[in-house]
């Protein structure tokens, strides 16, 4: 995200990716052992939804064991992997944001025991710390994931990134090419800025027709101290095709302010550039999936194509679907199953 116009797409993105990001909290909170995580995490925008509330949610994931990994600084990282068979790939799930805590991640738990799948609180989220040195970079996040990977033993990790997630899960391919076994973005956000600050446009022109037709409130919750969840969960009906769709709130203190607007702030033009040149030399096998009706699409998808270039790419747009594919799409788990299964 570009300084002053990525640092307000970044936010809003995330403020909208972040709302949908947020939906899947009943599933993610089954896989983190149905407890709600510590109050630190988040990002600043609104959003939520139950993970089963819709078609496309699914069976409650599995609950997953506890573990944490040392991340760039000594930073303690916070993360939960499911039961899988011997010798199952294992899948990282990187949430939404920034500023959001794994309770905003997809249920990717349904995938188990065919994958080992991983969620984790990225740095300053849930239960990992923030760094004293407001360290929130992509470098830094990316370090969190290589810290993540060397504690699970293993050579390489599969990766799907949801829409801030994305941004992360691309930035570690174009640094970490060979511990990569596939890329999954689900409504992924580009790095490109330009794209990124268009995709906001969209939602903002979203979230005022639904404003207009008083399905979102004209007044949206303000944080309450560093807690941005409440503005989040108001804006949910902006990230799914069916405005009206029934999504549970997230849980007080999935989104922090602070962690959101400093993370943010962080990505620089220049650090996006060397980034996006990486990641043209990314040529492992990649998914782009986006819900055909989420308002960031028309931004997002051809600026995630181009920047995947070299990769050995398959695109699928799920009808009737938003930014949070999963609850309204039947297809989202069957199609990346199938996917990753294809490139082990």
């Amino acid at each position: 995200m570009r300084l002053r116009s990525r640092r307000t797409s970044v936010l809003l993105v995330c403020a909208v990716v972040l709302i949908v990001a947020a939906i899947p909290v009943v599933g993610v909170l089954a896989m983190n052992g149905g407890a709600t995580p510590s109050g630190r995490g988040g990002a600043r925008a609104p959003s939520a939804a139950p993970a089963g509330a819709a078609t496309g949610g699914g069976p409650a994931a599995p609950r997953g064991t506890p573990f944490t990994a040392l991340g760039p600084g000594g930073l303690r990282i916070h993360a939960w992997a499911t039961p899988a068979r011997p010798g199952a790939p294992t899948l990282v799930v990187i949430n939404g944001g920034p500023g959001l805590s794994h309770a905003a991640a997809p249920p990717a738990g349904v995938l188990a025991p065919q994958f080992r799948v991983v969620a984790y609180d990225q740095r300053g989220t849930g239960l990992s710390r923030a760094p004293e040195n407001t360290a929130f970079d992509l470098p830094d996040q990316v370090g969190d994931l290589e810290a993540l990977r060397r504690r699970l033993g293993v050579a390489r990790i599969d990766l799907l990134g949801h829409s801030w997630g994305g941004l992360i899960a691309a930035a570690y391919a174009a640094s970490f090419p060979r511990h990569v076994g596939a890329l999954v973005l689900a409504d992924g956000e580009p790095i490109d800025p330009a794209a990124a600050s268009r995709g906001t446009g969209l939602l903002m022109r979203r979230i005022g027709t639904l404003t207009a037709h008083g399905v979102i409130p004209a007044q949206v919750p303000s944080p309450s101290g560093d807690d941005c969840t409440a503005g989040l969960n108001a804006l949910a009906p902006a990230y799914v095709a069916n405005p009206r769709l029934s999504v549970a709130p997230m849980p007080p203190h999935t989104c922090s302010e602070t962690v959101s607007t400093l993370t943010a702030n962080a990505q620089t033009p220049s650090l996006l550039r060397t980034v996006a040149s990486a990641l043209h030399h990314y040529r492992g096998p990649a998914l782009v999936i986006f819900g055909g009706e989420d308002p960031f699409r028309p931004a997002f998808e051809p600026a995630d194509v181009a920047e995947l270039a070299a990769a050995r790419l398959r695109v699928t747009v799920l009808p009737h679907a938003g930014h949070m594919a999963w609850l309204e799409s039947p297809r989202f788990w069957p199609d990346i199953r199938r996917f990753l299964a294809g490139a082990q």
